[in-house]
């Protein structure tokens, strides 16, 4: 699964971004988009993109959330 953003351009004057996968069939590399995410914050996306990263090893968004608490705190 990826995150696929567009920019606009002449042809499609509308950004896009999408959450998409990938997949075979009868040989052939195909894409399916699972959810339309133009609706969404560039901090929701960011999550997103985070957990996907993630998604296999789940306790180190644990430990990188932690990480980004400590930080605010010392901000204050």
């Amino acid at each position: 699964m990826s995150i696929l953003a567009t920019q606009p351009n002449m042809a499609t004057p509308i950004a896009d971004t999408s959450l998409r996968e990938s997949f075979r069939q009868n040989g052939k590399v195909k894409h399916r988009t699972l959810a339309n995410l133009s609706h969404c914050t560039e901090q929701e996306i960011t999550a997103l993109k985070l957990a996907l990263k993630h998604k296999r090893n789940l306790s180190e968004l644990i430990s990188l959330e932690e990480a980004v608490q400590a930080r605010n705190l010392k901000a204050f």
